[in-house]
């Protein structure tokens, strides 16, 4: 399931990218956190805090 599914269905969606500032296609209605795997810490809160 997608994103876009997901987001019809009312479900909260999160992403982790390093390809911060490109074109949003979801117009902010999915949140955006920073990959970045040298910072432990910050990546294990991205991926389990929701």
């Amino acid at each position: 399931m997608g994103a876009h599914q997901l987001l019809e269905q009312g479900e909260k969606v999160r992403t982790l990218t390093n390809a911060v500032g490109r074109d949003d296609p979801f117009d902010g209605r999915v949140e955006i956190h920073t990959l970045d795997f040298e910072d432990k810490s910050a990546l294990v809160e991205n991926i389990t805090t929701i």
